[in-house]
């Protein structure tokens, strides 16, 4: 959980007047709190919904920025607050110690001294940008997406003009558009909005349907659904005589394990069986065997050099003369099969012997672990410590000393990353969780 927190702020509607708390940020610390900055620089950051008419309500008030790594800091004080310059010097002198006080003693501390002082917050996201090298672009084609989502809320309930919204932005209805709808919807129950992520979220199944790319995210989640079912090969024919090339392509990725010889055996006696009465399904049916024996073998190909990538990855990192300085130059490259595969060879070799191999293993985890573990919540740090162990022993022992942690939001969320990596083509890592989750349920006697 990030160091600085926001305060409960009470504000009034302006559409309404309805007066309520609103969770307010002051200061930001780049580092610990990334997810802060993206929504300070897409201006989401200290707005809400009124919870009486729905209406957008924003808020400003004195921003501190601070980048410890990059050594800057920035403040701003709206000038509408017509704040006296000594009780302006107060407020940033207090926020400057509050942050001097995080840091570790040894970090240098002299630029905080004198923070850069902005009389708009557009100027002060311009220096952030350029501190932290965004690309101004990017931003702008992210802000068009943001503005895009308020548009579409507002004419959700009419059918004809949601219509042609899309129409007329297909080209920004892309996978990012998604992320962002999903990151807004997300961000907005975590801060208590229901009604406002109710919305964001009725207005992305209304969308699905109607993009490109909102109809393959749909297929993945109707696959990921009929998983959650455990079908039998003969449920899954039945459900890939009806699909079309999306839902055939997600129903691979999800289930590939089940597309096995028994489940072409099913297929194959089912084209048999109707070859004489209706020669012309037989034919489709034919041609649909071909299509997934290839997209069978795309997905093993795939698996193949997303793994094979990994291996070479952790291959370097292991003979690498300076281990520290490789884990920071690759460490944009370590997705879930790398640490998927650093977390199996290590326990291979544990069980092995293999001491030297062992250690070496171990020196490349705490590694990566120190580069990234700063900016992990404390239920995502609970929940990468737990997914490397093996099961059932190490886990359950791991859960029984961490009990505090399986909370039903940890429960949940397990079982959401669970769906991630099935969704991923990553099925060992997926069942692995899936019955670490089980084993924490049965430990809380559900």
């Amino acid at each position: 959980m990030p160091y600085f927190q926001p305060e409960r702020v009470p504000v009034k509607c302006p559409a309404c007047g309805f007066e309520f708390t609103m969770p307010i940020f002051s200061i930001i610390d780049a580092k610990d709190m990334p997810d802060v900055v993206d929504a300070l620089i897409l201006g989401v950051l200290n707005t809400g919904t009124c919870p009486r008419c729905g209406a957008p309500v924003y808020t400003e008030g004195p921003l501190f920025f601070h980048h410890p790594d990059k050594q800057v800091a920035f403040v701003y004080i709206p000038p509408q607050a017509n704040i006296p310059p000594t009780e302006r010097q107060k407020i940033i002198g207090e926020m400057t110690r509050a942050v001097m006080s995080h840091l570790p003693q040894e970090h240098p501390k002299g630029y905080l001294l004198q923070p850069r002082e902005f009389l708009s917050l557009p100027n002060m996201l311009d220096a952030i940008m350029e501190a932290m090298g965004v690309d101004k672009e990017l931003l702008e084609e992210r802000r068009r997406k943001g503005e895009l989502i308020d548009k579409l809320l507002a004419v959700m309930d009419d059918p004809m003009a949601l219509s042609a919204v899309v129409g007329e932005n297909r080209d920004l209805l892309d996978e990012e558009f998604y992320g962002l709808l999903r990151y807004a919807r997300d961000t907005a129950a975590q801060l208590g909005h229901q009604q406002e992520a109710e919305q964001l979220e009725a207005l992305r199944q209304k969308l699905l349907p109607m993009t490109e790319w909102g109809r393959r995210e749909k297929a993945f989640e109707d696959a990921l659904a009929f998983l959650r079912t455990s079908p039998t090969r003969e449920q899954l024919l039945e459900r890939v005589l009806d699909a079309d090339d999306l839902a055939l392509d997600a129903l691979v990725k999800v289930l590939r394990p089940l597309f096995d010889y028994s489940f072409f055996k099913l297929l194959s006696q089912r084209i048999k069986e109707v070859k004489k009465e209706d020669p012309q399904e037989a034919q489709r049916l034919e041609a649909l065997r071909e299509r997934l024996l290839q997209l069978t073998e795309e997905a093993d190909r795939d698996a193949q050099q997303a793994l094979e990538k990994a291996s070479n990855l952790l291959q370097e990192l292991l003979t690498a003369p300076d281990v520290e300085k490789a884990v920071e130059e690759h460490l944009p490259e370590m997705d879930d099969v790398f640490f998927f595969l650093l977390s199996s060879q290590l326990k291979e070799a544990r069980q092995k012997g293999l001491k030297d191999l062992a250690d070496r293993l171990e020196l490349v985890w705490r590694t990566v672990e120190r580069k990234v573990r700063g900016n992990v919540p404390p239920e995502m740090d609970f929940l990468e410590r737990l997914f490397y162990l093996s099961y059932p022993e190490e886990t359950k022992q791991f859960l029984l000393k961490n009990r505090e942690m399986l909370t039903p939001e940890v429960l949940e969320l397990m079982k959401v990353l669970a769906e991630d990596l099935e969704k991923r083509g990553i099925t060992e890592g997926a069942q692995h969780l899936r019955q670490i989750r089980a084993q924490a349920m049965a430990l809380l006697g559900k």
